[in-house]
């Protein structure tokens, strides 16, 4: 048996060199594939109406839930062509349910009175290279919306447990619907 050693890394035992060649050959072909592009402007982020945490300090907590929305859209963008860009433009956020406060201890919680809302304007756009250089961009599709769910905890029954995971939810349908073909047939 063959011994790899590194004082940073620390031992690791390979059974053969072939197989160190494999693992080392499929991290090349598991490289992401490029896809579209997710820009995401936070606009007035202080008078949202409700981004608050009850134990996380204020601005960990909303860093936490941006990057959250930011890699749900990244994933959810994974399936459009790399030269498009979807740009956003948040101005509120409603998080489900709302943070109370019961002998000194806070604490989120969801009812169904208190249902997620998001308002925001989008562009999709195709941008047009010449090598490194942009030359054009062209809109594919943009518009407004104020997503609500009112009917949030009744549609999550069997949702997996997630941060944001209503908010998550919301979200990839209106992607669903605003950027995926339909069979209207």
């Amino acid at each position: 048996m063959k011994t790899f050693t590194s004082k940073a890394l620390g031992v690791f035992s390979f059974f053969t060199k072939p197989l160190f060649a494999l693992v080392a050959l499929s991290s090349f072909f598991t490289m992401p594939i490029q896809a579209a592009k997710v820009e995401i402007e936070w606009l007035n982020s202080e008078k949202y109406q409700d981004i608050a945490h009850s134990a996380m300090p204020q601005e960990e907590f909303q860093r936490e839930v941006f990057d959250t929305i930011q890699d749900k859209l990244s994933s959810l963008a994974s399936g459009l062509p790399e030269e498009q860009v979807l740009r956003v433009k948040v101005y509120d956020l409603d998080l489900a349910g709302v943070v109370i406060e019961n002998a000194g201890e806070k604490r989120r919680e969801i009812t169904s009175d208190e249902y997620p809302k998001i308002k925001f304007t989008y562009k999709l756009v195709t941008q047009n290279f010449d090598g490194e250089q942009l030359i054009s961009e062209s809109i594919v599709k943009a518009g407004g919306s104020l997503l609500k769910k009112v009917d949030f905890l009744n549609e999550s029954q069997g949702l997996e447990e997630t941060f944001l995971n209503y908010e998550q939810q919301m979200l990839e349908e209106w992607f669903d619907f605003t950027f995926l073909p339909r069979d209207w047939t």
